[in-house]
């Protein structure tokens, strides 16, 4: 639907304090010609009040400007941002479940951790150590994980004996990223659910 063209100043610059200001001196009967929802066909927007159609056209714009506004009001709160505050934290119990990995250092590592919600966890990986040497091995070992969603992990069962990683996890505790500790030894993993 198109508006009139005398419609369009009344739309410019439109807010919820404009729709409110206008709705209210609408009802309150000072019409001009940027009544609130003119356009709106068989709406009737006398220039001077007369009988019942005044009233009519009063709460029939009333009702249009508490519809109206009461959309705006949800649909700025929809767009509000997440209270800082409000992030949930993180805690062992974060990390729960079988998460799929990769890693490389000096070698490759595709696997699965197990963890169990309590700071212990076990795993799977598969290794390519030297560029030739494949090797399955069984993992398990502990790990930490402060408020922040950053912690360690201590991983044992792999050649070379256990290996120290800092650990970085999303908020929502679906992936992470980790990074090898122990001097000497080099390493980066990923990890998802």
């Amino acid at each position: 639907m198109r508006l009139p063209q005398d419609a369009a100043p009344c739309f410019s610059a439109f807010s919820m304090k404009s729709l409110a200001r206008r709705c209210l001196n609408f009802v309150r009967g000072n019409f001009n010609r940027c009544a609130p929802f003119r356009h709106i066909p068989g709406l009737i927007l006398p220039l001077q009040p007369e009988g019942e159609n005044v009233k009519l056209n009063r709460i029939a714009t009333l009702t249009s400007c508490t519809v109206g506004a009461s959309l705006m009001l949800g649909a700025s709160l929809l767009m509000l941002p997440k209270a800082q505050g409000a992030q949930e934290q993180c805690s062992v119990g974060k990390l729960q479940g079988r998460y799929v990995f990769t890693g490389q250092g000096s070698n490759v590592h595709y696997g699965a951790f197990d963890f169990d919600g309590a700071g212990q966890f076990s795993g799977k990986q598969t290794s390519v150590r030297y560029k030739t040497s494949i090797q399955r091995e069984a993992l398990n070992g502990t790990y930490t994980l402060e408020a922040d969603c950053t912690g360690t992990l201590t991983l044992e069962g792999q050649l070379g004996g256990p290996a120290h990683w800092d650990v970085f996890v999303t908020s929502d505790g679906k992936k992470g990223r980790m990074i090898r500790t122990d001097a000497g030894a080099s390493g980066v993993r990923t990890f998802e659910q």
